[in-house]
């Protein structure tokens, strides 16, 4: 981001939305994974824990994000399914 004068907290909030709105690369490894699923015919995939505004972009797209699902043992990762 360039150097920019911020004179209040919700043209702060405005600008970084703005970002996150514009930033499409956090959707591209999980986009490739779900089209691997649809080539297998199947009907979902998992995801690691991502961060809340990736899932939004989801949801946007029209895919349903579940619950983090806990892994069965400690040091196992936590996942998301993605349906369609």
């Amino acid at each position: 981001m360039n150097d920019v004068n911020i004179f209040s907290a919700s043209e702060a909030r405005k600008m970084l939305e703005n970002e996150i709105k514009k930033d499409n690369s956090c959707l591209i490894p999980i986009m490739e994974r779900i089209q691997k699923a649809i080539k297998r015919k199947e009907d979902c995939c998992y995801i690691n824990d991502e961060k809340e505004y990736v899932l939004d972009k989801l949801r946007e797209l029209g895919y349903k994000v579940s619950e983090v699902i806990p892994g069965d043992r400690p040091f196992d990762i936590s996942n998301r399914k993605i349906s369609w």
